[in-house]
């Protein structure tokens, strides 16, 4: 089975938990434009698998936060804390953000138990939101493309979905991996519309106690391309043109 490129994915909603996200898992397909943003569809460029320590922050990040998703425009059942100028798992974009570029998060968690038997099982359903500001259209094009080669450099894969929604040709890429202590199934999206670059990330998580002689559940089935495409066109809809 495939480890996905995010080996420990639960969200920790009251203090975000930085985790790796190198190794092999969930390479973004081809992403999306909007018509409203410059479309490129060849990616040369190649890039370092990057995954130490949470990408820097930029003061002018609070400035999207009004523009992230909220509790309402996913499905029932999700919590949140509200958006952050930290990544709550990342790291998003494949660790591909530089200094100066704004990015802002959301992560919304559901079905969490982490007082399972013995009070180590944890199983959790997550959505993490990640939108990045660049400075034109052509730009954000071109950070698209920076995450797609750095996601190549840390030897991702995946299963192409298609999405039904408002851009045409939009995808996912579902990946499932496990271990002895993990077993998780991950859906990723990349979308530009306009300078803003979007990254919506879902997962399904299952943890036991890797020190265990019984099986790791597995996890919880992702849900169907039309509730992730939903979810997608809600964050669309907040972006500015």
């Amino acid at each position: 089975m495939r480890r996905s490129v995010f080996p420990a994915a639960v969200i920790t909603l009251a203090a975000p938990l930085w985790l790796g996200a190198c190794g092999g898992g969930s390479l973004p397909a081809r992403s999306s434009t909007t018509a409203i943003t410059t479309a490129s569809t060849t990616t040369t460029a190649s890039a370092p698998c990057i995954s130490v320590g949470p990408g820097p922050i930029d003061r002018s990040a609070s400035s999207l936060m009004p523009f992230l998703l909220e509790v309402g425009d996913v499905p029932a059942g999700y919590v949140t804390r509200g958006p952050q100028t930290s990544p709550p798992s990342g790291p998003e974009f494949y660790g591909s953000v530089t200094r100066g570029t704004p990015v802002a998060y959301i992560a919304f968690a559901m079905n969490s138990n982490p007082g399972g038997p013995g009070g180590i099982d944890q199983t959790q359903d997550g959505i993490v939101e990640a939108l990045a500001e660049t400075t034109s259209a052509r730009s954000a094009v071109t950070f698209r493309d920076q995450v797609e080669a750095s996601g190549a450099a840390c030897g991702a894969t995946g299963t192409t979905v298609a999405l039904a929604g408002s851009v045409p040709n939009l995808t996912a890429t579902e990946s499932g991996g496990g271990s002895r202590a993990q077993n998780i199934l991950s859906a990723i999206v990349f979308v530009v519309k306009g300078r803003y670059v979007l990254e919506v990330r879902w997962f399904n998580t299952t943890l036991t106690d890797p020190s265990s002689a019984a099986p790791t559940p597995a996890a919880p089935p992702l849900p169907p391309p039309t509730v992730i495409g939903a979810v997608v066109d809600a964050a669309l809809a907040r972006i500015p043109r």
